[in-house]
Protein backbone atom coordinates (compact mmCIF):
# COMPACT_ATOMS: atom_id res chain seq x y z
CA UNK A 1 0.00 0.00 0.00
CA UNK A 2 1.07 3.37 -0.84
CA UNK A 3 0.90 5.94 1.53
CA UNK A 4 -1.26 9.20 0.40
CA UNK A 5 1.48 11.59 0.06
CA UNK A 6 3.77 9.45 -1.74
CA UNK A 7 3.86 8.62 -5.72
CA UNK A 8 4.27 4.92 -6.88
CA UNK A 9 7.59 6.82 -8.53
CA UNK A 10 9.19 7.00 -5.01
CA UNK A 11 8.79 3.00 -4.67
CA UNK A 12 10.51 2.48 -7.63
CA UNK A 13 13.87 0.06 -7.11
CA UNK A 14 16.53 -0.30 -10.08
CA UNK A 15 18.29 -3.60 -9.95
CA UNK A 16 20.68 -5.30 -11.41
CA UNK A 17 20.88 -9.12 -11.68
CA UNK A 18 24.54 -10.33 -12.74
CA UNK A 19 25.65 -14.20 -13.47
CA UNK A 20 27.91 -16.48 -14.43
CA UNK A 21 26.83 -19.87 -16.33
CA UNK A 22 28.67 -22.40 -17.12
CA UNK A 23 26.16 -24.96 -18.29
CA UNK A 24 23.04 -22.75 -18.76
CA UNK A 25 21.43 -23.02 -15.48
CA UNK A 26 21.98 -19.75 -13.10
CA UNK A 27 21.50 -18.10 -16.88
CA UNK A 28 17.76 -19.54 -17.19
CA UNK A 29 17.01 -18.26 -13.12
CA UNK A 30 18.88 -14.88 -14.17
CA UNK A 31 16.76 -14.58 -17.18
CA UNK A 32 13.68 -15.29 -15.38
CA UNK A 33 14.11 -13.13 -12.70
CA UNK A 34 15.24 -10.14 -14.93
CA UNK A 35 11.98 -10.37 -16.43
CA UNK A 36 10.27 -10.52 -13.28
CA UNK A 37 11.77 -7.97 -11.67
CA UNK A 38 12.46 -5.47 -14.80
CA UNK A 39 16.01 -5.97 -13.92
CA UNK A 40 19.22 -5.29 -16.13
CA UNK A 41 21.16 -8.39 -16.57
CA UNK A 42 24.37 -8.28 -16.60
CA UNK A 43 26.99 -11.57 -18.10
CA UNK A 44 29.62 -12.32 -15.91
CA UNK A 45 31.74 -14.32 -19.36
CA UNK A 46 35.65 -15.54 -18.81
CA UNK A 47 38.34 -13.61 -20.99
CA UNK A 48 39.56 -17.08 -22.04
CA UNK A 49 38.69 -20.23 -20.76
CA UNK A 50 41.19 -22.49 -18.76
CA UNK A 51 41.25 -26.19 -17.99
CA UNK A 52 39.15 -28.03 -14.93
CA UNK A 53 42.48 -28.22 -13.00
CA UNK A 54 43.21 -25.04 -13.09
CA UNK A 55 39.23 -23.52 -12.55
CA UNK A 56 39.37 -25.92 -9.93
CA UNK A 57 42.80 -24.83 -8.05
CA UNK A 58 41.80 -20.74 -8.57
CA UNK A 59 38.26 -21.90 -7.17
CA UNK A 60 39.68 -23.94 -3.98
CA UNK A 61 42.02 -21.18 -3.09
CA UNK A 62 39.21 -17.85 -3.76
CA UNK A 63 41.49 -17.01 -6.61
CA UNK A 64 40.20 -14.44 -9.18
CA UNK A 65 39.99 -15.18 -13.43
CA UNK A 66 39.75 -12.55 -15.60
CA UNK A 67 36.31 -11.58 -17.25
CA UNK A 68 35.01 -10.06 -20.05
CA UNK A 69 34.19 -6.37 -20.01
CA UNK A 70 30.92 -5.53 -18.27
CA UNK A 71 28.85 -3.03 -15.92
CA UNK A 72 30.36 -3.27 -12.55
CA UNK A 73 29.74 0.24 -11.48
CA UNK A 74 26.57 0.07 -9.01
CA UNK A 75 26.22 4.08 -9.40
CA UNK A 76 22.09 4.35 -9.90
CA UNK A 77 21.23 0.83 -9.31
CA UNK A 78 19.88 0.18 -6.01
CA UNK A 79 20.23 -3.84 -5.89
CA UNK A 80 22.42 -6.20 -7.25
CA UNK A 81 21.74 -10.16 -7.16
CA UNK A 82 24.06 -12.39 -8.74
CA UNK A 83 23.49 -15.88 -9.94
CA UNK A 84 26.18 -18.77 -9.99
CA UNK A 85 26.72 -22.04 -9.76
CA UNK A 86 28.22 -23.67 -6.77
CA UNK A 87 32.44 -25.40 -7.30
CA UNK A 88 33.41 -27.29 -4.77
CA UNK A 89 30.79 -25.20 -2.49
CA UNK A 90 33.07 -22.04 -3.59
CA UNK A 91 32.52 -19.10 -6.03
CA UNK A 92 33.89 -19.11 -9.14
CA UNK A 93 36.81 -17.47 -10.03
CA UNK A 94 34.79 -15.34 -12.75
CA UNK A 95 32.57 -13.91 -10.10
CA UNK A 96 35.43 -13.19 -7.40
CA UNK A 97 36.78 -10.87 -10.66
CA UNK A 98 33.39 -9.23 -11.31
CA UNK A 99 32.89 -8.56 -7.26
CA UNK A 100 36.31 -7.48 -7.44
CA UNK A 101 35.21 -4.83 -10.09
CA UNK A 102 32.32 -3.65 -8.84
CA UNK A 103 32.15 0.21 -7.49
CA UNK A 104 29.90 3.08 -6.55
CA UNK A 105 28.01 0.20 -4.12
CA UNK A 106 27.82 3.00 -1.28
CA UNK A 107 24.94 1.17 -0.07
CA UNK A 108 21.43 2.66 0.63
CA UNK A 109 23.04 5.95 1.78
CA UNK A 110 19.72 7.08 3.81
CA UNK A 111 17.70 6.41 0.52
CA UNK A 112 14.04 6.22 0.57
CA UNK A 113 13.54 2.43 0.11
CA UNK A 114 11.26 1.58 -3.17
CA UNK A 115 9.71 -0.87 -4.70
CA UNK A 116 8.35 -2.08 -7.91
CA UNK A 117 4.48 -2.32 -7.70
Amino acid sequence: MVPANNSMEEFLLTLRIAYFSGKGHPEKVATALARILDAELVRIEPLRESGIPGKLLKTLFFLKSAIKPCPTDLTGIDGLIIAIPVWAAKVPPYVNEYLAEVSGGDGWGGRKVRLRP
